[in-house]
């Protein structure tokens, strides 16, 4: 090899001058990276992932294919590829068994004509080996997206390195699998990942020209398998999914919402190296080969990525398992299960989290079963909790079964799920943009929120934005109905404080002065604000805050060094009100709003809001600022001609709509 095993650097030549056919066991690498790895005979073959279409385009790899196409017909007969690995060029080549192993797992020959052509050993390489101690980091695209595209700005990137050990399935492919329309022989019954043809895999390329705004084309499955040796050894879980994959199929065939070509999904029979699927079907026995066990432990290592990624789309299939099932236990009880969904519940968009029971099987439109799929989704959970819910639960299964949690492998808590939960939590909550909107949550979720960010504090990281407006955090809805608490909201607060890197918080439509009639809840928010460094706070449609409330407010928001923006509108304020709240802003030079009406802002609709008297002195702080604002419409809030009066002076430039 022209460099030193595992060390970067461009593999163009022999060193010994011959024949270079070290090149095609050079570097399989991220990014487009050369590195020289020589098979060792105590791991059979040892690489990394590399990008297909830079390492295509390598005249060395067609060079040495050609070395061994004695015929120049630029075909290898199924037995060349052996002498690769077995040839002496330096390092530590195979002998011909342990060579005639590796190329048996490689699964050459993909499409069954009996000869190997160079496309087909690359993909055979791209899916046998992985970098063993691959792990996620954050990293640049490898394929610039076209214009418009928002793979990379949905977070598309952190998913980068997984597709070297992930077969991720083609949505399309999935759903003519389904109907028998490919590979009838199975019934309808998805095959191992062993037995995956090669076009069942997604093309990146197809991937990366997705324009949808909410999400990345991406699907991840969470559900219970129905029998230990295969997932869905009936064909049900497939059947149940055909609406969803034809309602996702029609949309990338009309480019609704950006959709692009196809999606992938990521299904964990199809997507790893199953047990008892290599020499033959026998799910009892582990016949994986070391290169299949290496990619499946890189896979496994990393799964928590999939189910956390903000913008995936964790698809939850809890109906009730099939009746005549080996496994019936439902989806609450399974703990791989509860451990996909918790992951799920961290970071995950309100869109991204659906749940199939929902789902029905008429379904007119992606968008339709989107929106009856939406689901209110669980606080994140602390890890120390997580693994204390998880152990008592697979405890009390013990002594009372079909009443705790299950797993079909006892090790699989303790050396997966528990520290891979641990690791996905602390990943996402590091400089996250927190949205827990329209969850329907009360103060026992506030609680084990405000839990779960004490954790995170403690194990030095912190969410930069935490949204959580439209909810019920001190158990009263928009009425009043309900019995008022500062149970979960009081532990929330002082979460705030201990969060340095905190710099937004929305508690919009909350109702936390219960209507008015009591202001506990802003008394303990005053107390913290001093503490924190929050720039951004939206406090709209929190019921009435009163003068003896906002006194305190007013006064903690005098101490906010960077505070830049604030919201108050909708919280009945009367003229004293409002008189109190611009008084004290004025004092702030920091301070740019008390409306949210950013600096960059050319139209703002504030229509049938039911905007009061302190509200419109709240705007005449604002408008003069407001150098971009074309219009502010504000129909539908029955100001009388006073407010107006008062609007339009301050804001001469700008158009006004009542």
């Amino acid at each position: 090899p022209s460099t030193a095993p595992g060390s970067p650097g461009r593999a163009g030549r022999a060193a010994c001058g011959a024949c270079g056919a070290c090149v095609v066991v050079c570097g399989l690498c991220v990014c487009g990276l050369w590195s020289v790895v020589w098979p060792n005979p105590k791991t059979p073959f040892s690489c990394v992932q590399f990008d297909r279409d830079d390492f295509r385009k390598r005249e060395e790899l067609h060079a040495s294919f050609a070395v061994f196409d004695n015929g120049g017909r630029g075909k290898l007969s199924v037995d060349e590829p052996v002498g690769i690995f077995t040839r002496r060029g330096g390092g530590n080549p195979l002998d011909e068994a342990e060579a005639r192993s590796f190329v048996a797992s490689l699964n050459l020959n993909r499409n069954s004509d009996g000869e190997l052509e160079l496309d087909e050993l690359v993909q055979a390489m791209i899916l046998a080996n992985p970098c063993p101690s691959a792990e996620v980091t954050n990293v640049r695209p490898q394929h610039a997206t076209p214009q418009g595209g928002t793979w990379h700005m949905n977070g598309g990137a952190e998913l980068e390195p997984l597709f070297g050990f992930t077969f991720v399935v083609c949505v399309r492919w999935l759903l003519k699998f389904a109907l028998q329309e490919v590979m009838p022989e199975c019934m309808g019954v998805v095959p191992p990942w062993q037995k995956l043809p090669a076009d069942a895999e997604v093309r990146r390329e197809d991937l990366y020209k997705s324009k949808m705004w909410w999400g990345l084309p991406i699907a991840v499955l969470s559900y219970g398998w129905d029998s230990k040796g295969h997932p869905d050894s009936s064909g049900k879980t497939l059947q149940s999914l055909v609406p969803l994959l034809k309602a996702i199929v029609a949309a990338c065939d009309n480019g609704d919402n950006g959709f692009p070509p196809t999606w992938g999904f990521v299904w964990d029979f199809l997507a790893l190296p199953q047990r008892g699927y290599t020499t033959g079907d026998h799910p009892e026995k582990d016949d994986r080969t070391p290169a299949q066990l290496e990619r499946f432990s890189a896979g496994l290592r990393n799964i928590n990525v999939w189910y956390g990624a903000p913008h995936t789309f964790t698809l939850v299939l809890n109906t009730p398992m099939a009746m005549g099932t080996e496994n019936t236990t439902p989806y609450a009880r399974r703990g791989w299960c509860i451990f996909e969904r918790s992951l799920s519940a961290i970071a995950k968009d309100s869109y991204c989290y659906l749940e199939l029971a929902n789902m029905g099987s008429d379904v007119a439109s992606w968008d339709a079963l989107r929106d009856a799929c939406i689901a209110s989704r669980p606080p994140p959970i602390p890890p120390d909790e997580f693994e204390h819910i998880l152990t008592e639960g697979v405890k009390k299964e013990e002594l009372v079964p079909g009443c705790g949690i299950k797993f079909s492998s006892g090790k699989d808590l303790t050396s997966v799920v528990i520290p891979q939960y641990k690791a996905g939590f602390l990943r996402l909550m590091d400089g996250a943009k927190l949205g827990y909107a329209v969850l329907s949550w009360g103060s026992d979720e506030a609680n084990t929120l405000a839990a779960a960010l004490q954790y995170a504090v403690e194990a030095g990281v912190s969410p930069v934005e935490l949204s959580l407006e439209h909810n019920q955090l001190c158990d009263v809805d928009s009425a009043g109905s309900g019995f008022f608490t500062l149970e979960g909201f009081t532990p929330l607060c002082k979460a705030f404080a201990n969060m340095p890197n905190l710099t937004s918080v929305n508690l919009a439509n909350n109702n936390i002065t219960n209507c008015g009639s009591d202001v506990s809840s802003i008394i303990e928010l005053a107390k913290v604000l001093p503490q924190t460094n929050i720039a951004c706070l939206i406090l709209d449609n929190n019921g009435t805050f009163t003068l003896e409330g906002l006194a305190q407010l007013c006064e903690a928001f005098t101490k906010m060094s960077n505070l830049e923006t604030l919201s108050l509108l909708q919280n009945n304020l009367d003229e004293e009100g409002g008189k109190l709240v611009t008084k004290a802003a004025e004092g702030m030079p920091q301070l740019k709003t008390l409306c949210a009406i950013t600096s960059e802002s050319i139209y703002r609709d504030l229509s049938q809001l039911g905007l009061g008297v302190g509200d419109v002195l709240l705007l005449a702080f604002d408008l003069p600022k407001k150098d971009k604002l074309v219009t502010l419409n504000l129909q539908g809030n029955g100001l009388d001609a006073r407010a107006e009066d008062m609007l339009r002076t301050v804001a001469p430039n700008i158009e006004l709509i009542f």
